[in-house]
C-alpha cells in the first residue's frame, strides 16, 4: 500500500471512529467531537461545509453533523460502514480539493 494510501487509511479511520464514538454516550475517556473531530473537520472540511454548506451539510457541530444535509444522515452512530461521511472520504470523493 502506498504511503499516500495508508496516511488517507489513517486518518479516516481515526476521523470516522471518533465521530461515531462522540456520537454515541460514552465514558468521559473516549474521543469527543470537540476535541478529537472538529479539528479534523475545521482542517479537511469546514471551507465548504460551515456558514453556507455544500450540499445544505455543515459540519461545524455535532448537533448539526447528525442532522445531515440534503443526502441525508451522513453518520450512523455504531455503524461507520453504513455512514455516508465515511463512505465518502474512503472512496477518495471527500475532502475535495
Amino acid at each position: 500500500m502506498a504511503l499516500f494510501e495508508r496516511l488517507k487509511f489513517g486518518l479516516t479511520l481515526r476521523f470516522v471512529s471518533a465521530m461515531v464514538l462522540a456520537a454515541g454516550s460514552l465514558p468521559a475517556a473516549t474521543p469527543t467531537f470537540q476535541h478529537d473531530v472538529l479539528p479534523l473537520l475545521e482542517q479537511r472540511c469546514l471551507s465548504c461545509h460551515s456558514a453556507k454548506p455544500f450540499g445544505q451539510l455543515d459540519l461545524r457541530t455535532l448537533d448539526s453533523v447528525m442532522a445531515g444535509g440534503t443526502s441525508g444522515r451522513v453518520v450512523m452512530p455504531g455503524k461507520p460502514a453504513e455512514s455516508l461521511l465515511w463512505k465518502r472520504v474512503e472512496s477518495g470523493q471527500m475532502p475535495m480539493g
